[in-house]
């Protein structure tokens, strides 16, 4: 895992950055708050495990800037200043965690665990833990960026689409992530072409059966409210759109329920997962 150590005291985050070396994991040092912004830009974190305070933020605020930046990461404070009032006020700013320093091996192991937790979150398909094998935590990690800046872009298409062609054409198969109400969350340019939709329409934030009428009676939306309905992952060797013609070449579609905690609320949707037949 990729992990990222905020800490005032340059010689206690070397000790960690060597255990959690010793353990398999990459760990890089943040040891101020120029350096932060440079850290953060990265985004690609697995865990963030920091101080209360670094030189030029004030107390907290190093966790506020770090959950407002990667919202889907978790952030677990390691401090010498280990108040009752200090742990509230930690977890009110956005904390996962609280550990007082010197944490021994057991809490250490147990940050990790924690971690691995969350991680799981977007392993739940079966389907997609054995397809994407190694790149799995790192797709899920730029599905979750490109909600987060798609939130923050909505009204910047040119913006959302150079994020979308960094993040996701280069992934083989075609992506498709559909919320609890059928709204675009993502999609990528090999899933537009097997939709029958042009690259210039800007879908997102829209229905996907409203703009597209005639899916909503096609095999894709059956899958879709049946996934969400019983929240279960479906893989189908021989699919196509009742709409399409016979001779239209058939896919393998993978369907797997998600649900994830966003910073207010739960994020609940279906990701669809298009390969051509026989290449899976």
């Amino acid at each position: 895992m990729k992990l990222l150590l905020i800490d005032n005291d340059s010689t206690h985050a070397r000790v960690l950055q060597d255990v959690f070396a010793l353990w398999g994991h990459d760990v890089e040092l943040c040891l101020s708050s120029e350096d932060l912004s440079h850290k953060l830009q990265k985004g690609d974190w697995h865990g963030v495990l920091t101080e209360l305070s670094i030189p030029g933020m004030e107390k907290y605020e190093v966790i506020t800037r770090v959950k407002e930046e990667l919202p889907w990461v978790p952030i677990f404070v390691l401090t010498d200043s280990g108040s009752v009032k200090s742990a509230v006020r930690a977890i009110q700013s956005g904390a996962d965690e609280f550990f007082i320093k010197p944490a021994d091996v057991n809490q250490l192991k147990m940050l990790l665990l924690q971690i691995h937790r969350n991680l799981d979150q977007w392993n739940q398909a079966d389907y997609l833990r054995h397809r994407l094998q190694k790149t799995s935590i790192e797709m899920q990690l730029q599905i979750q960026q490109v909600l987060h800046f798609m939130r923050q872009t909505r009204n910047d298409f040119n913006r959302l689409r150079s994020i979308q062609h960094f993040s996701l054409e280069n992934i083989s198969e075609g992506i498709l992530l559909l919320n609890g109400e059928g709204i675009v969350q993502l999609v990528n340019r090999k899933m537009l072409h097997y939709l029958g939709i042009k690259d210039s329409e800007n879908i997102y934030e829209e229905n996907l059966f409203a703009v597209k009428p005639e899916l909503k009676k096609s095999d894709l939306a059956m899958v879709y409210e049946s996934v969400l309905r019983q929240k279960k992952n479906v893989k189908f060797q021989n699919f196509r759109l009742k709409e399409q013609d016979k001779k239209t070449k058939p896919v393998e579609l993978a369907a797997g329920y998600l649900r994830f905690p966003l910073m207010m609320n739960y994020f609940t949707g279906v990701l669809f997962i298009l390969n051509e037949e026989g290449q899976a």
